[in-house]
């Protein structure tokens, strides 16, 4: 037989990996933003069963990164805003 024991103790997750909720704790998202966006495929996930999620502290606040600077407008840098002169009186 391969293993004596009955069971084998489950490890703790490693700080480097957390569930759904204290990820979204720690960005500041809602469980559902953050569940939708590891479903969608944008944030990177571990499935770890139905509706449940592991998330890399690295990976993730690398993605939302990412994400924050792909939405982020540009600025073009050779054109400035055209604002109306004010009336004098």
């Amino acid at each position: 037989m391969l293993f004596d024991a009955p069971y084998l103790p489950i490890p703790s997750l490693p700080a480097a990996v957390l569930p759904l909720s204290k990820m979204a704790r720690r960005l500041g998202v809602s469980q559902k933003w953050l569940r939708d966006q590891a479903e969608a495929g944008i944030i990177p996930a571990i499935r770890a069963g139905p509706g449940r999620f592991l998330f890399s502290i690295a990976v993730t606040e690398a993605a939302i990164a990412q994400l924050l600077t792909s939405q982020a407008p540009q600025a073009n840098v050779g054109e400035l805003p055209h604002f109306p002169t004010m009336p004098t009186m």
